[in-house]
Formats: structure tokens, C-alpha cells, sequence
């Protein structure tokens, strides 16, 4: 008898330390030693997750309306600076025209410029209102047109994991 009361107090030691570095491991994947993530704007409920590939392929079902968009950032606002936010990091280094645009930037997001700067190349979420690209016939885009269209204006934008 007292050699089973050994054995389950060792097998109950065990699973005590198995618990502690299993916690370990969690706080450490939670982001502890990284630091906060980056967000400039507040987070507008009323905005519609979607995927970039379905404002892609379909602008019109989202023409006027709030979303929110994952993709990988390119923001520049210096002189004739143009931002975007693309599917893919490779979408992004070939400068495809499979990205979104970002117009104007809403009141929480206004004055974070350098800010947002830093993030091209990452991932991103953004919130805003999705305006579908118009092209009129024989109209000309000096540095390339959107094929979908415009986020404007942008009214939140989170470094994404």
C-alpha cells in the first residue's frame, strides 16, 4: 500500500510540472516578451469582415459599405505618395494591380503617417469604407489604376499577428 501511494504522488508531481511548463509556454506564445501590437483608429462594429479576394473579384457587392480587410500594407504618404493594401507579400514586391487603394485617412488615423510607414510590408487589418473603382471609357491612370477600387476614408488600421 505504501508503495502505490509513491507512485501516484510521483505520478501527480509529474502532471504538476507538466501543467506549469505548459502555462509557460502559452504566456510565452501569447506575446509577453513582444511587446503590444501597433493600432492607430478605433474599432468601427458596424464594419463587415471580408476577404480581400472576394472585394476583388466581386467590387460592386461592397461599394459604399464599412469593411474590414486583412492584407499586407504599403503605405507611403510622402510627395505623390500612394498607399495600398495588398493580398501577399509577393503581390506587394511586384506591385500587382490585385491590391486595394487607400484614399483619405478618417479622424483616429489622421496624423499616425509615420506610424502606418512602418508597417509596409506587414501584415494588416484595416476598417473603412470600400469605394469601388469607375473607369470611363478612355480615361487615363498616370500610375496605374485600382482595378477594385478604394478604401476611404480609413478609419482604423492594426498590425496584424
Amino acid at each position: 500500500l505504501p508503495m502505490q501511494t509513491t507512485i501516484e504522488g510521483g505520478a501527480m508531481q509529474s502532471k504538476r510540472v507538466h501543467k506549469i511548463w505548459a502555462f509557460v509556454f502559452v504566456l510565452c506564445l501569447s506575446g509577453c516578451a513582444t511587446g503590444p501590437l501597433k493600432q492607430f483608429g478605433d474599432v468601427d462594429i458596424s464594419a463587415r469582415a471580408v476577404p480581400m479576394e472576394s472585394i476583388l473579384a466581386r467590387p460592386e457587392l461592397y461599394d459604399g459599405k464599412a469593411v474590414r480587410v486583412i492584407g499586407v500594407a504599403d503605405f507611403e504618404f510622402g510627395f505623390e505618395g500612394e498607399s495600398a493594401i495588398f493580398p501577399s507579400t509577393e503581390n506587394l514586391a511586384h506591385h500587382t494591380f490585385s491590391g486595394i487603394g487607400v484614399g483619405s485617412l478618417g479622424p483616429g488615423v489622421k496624423g499616425s503617417e509615420r506610424g502606418l510607414e512602418q508597417l509596409t510590408g506587414k501584415f494588416v487589418l484595416v476598417e473603412g469604407i470600400f469605394h469601388k473603382s469607375v473607369h470611363e471609357p478612355g480615361s487615363i491612370c498616370l500610375r496605374g489604376c485600382w482595378p477594385a477600387g478604394i478604401i476611404s476614408p480609413l478609419t482604423r488600421v492594426a498590425e496584424w499577428f
